[in-house]
């Protein structure tokens, strides 16, 4: 499967995951009642773009090495929705946006493995396994989106999949 990033490296990366949290599914409406990342429900929806995240955290299912959603017991902000401190099979670093793009869970972040993947700043889970976007980024994603059917990431890198 060819998978195409488009890069944005401007400051404004950092606001671009609030600018469509309005129209954003809350990322409850996607989970199994043990918190597990329902992908095929997602599918179904046919929806692509931005998860909105307020209120969860992240970790790795240790097993399966799925993403499992948990309530936060306070409003954090965005940033503090994901646990930066899981390790493998977790992530190497934390996660910091999340979108649902061409049958994918994409995360971006501050990583470089995440489940039992190499995969620099940028991952997409397919419902079994967690796979890579080419050679991913050179430092940070901080903010992906979908617009056009194109997946558009906003960071501090200067290229992705070794571009």
């Amino acid at each position: 499967m060819t998978r195409r990033v488009i890069m944005v490296m401007t400051a404004v990366a950092f606001c671009a995951m609030h600018v469509y949290a309005g129209d954003a599914p809350p990322v409850s409406s996607l989970l199994t009642d043990d918190g597990h990342f329902d992908l095929e429900q997602a599918r179904q929806s046919g929806f692509e773009g931005a998860v909105d995240l307020a209120g969860y955290g992240m970790s790795i299912d240790p097993q399966s090495h799925a993403p499992v959603f948990d309530v936060q017991s306070m409003a954090p902000s965005p940033e503090d929705c994901w646990d930066g401190g899981f390790t493998l099979p977790g992530a190497d670093g934390r996660i910091y946006c999340s979108v649902l793009y061409n049958g994918l869970l994409v995360v971006g972040g501050a990583f470089n493995v995440i489940g039992d993947a190499v995969a620099h700043g940028i991952a997409g889970w397919d419902g079994t396994a967690w796979h890579s976007f080419g050679d991913g980024m050179n430092n940070d994603v901080y903010a992906l989106t979908v617009f056009n059917g194109e997946l558009i990431a906003g960071g501090n890198f200067s290229f992705a999949g070794g571009r």
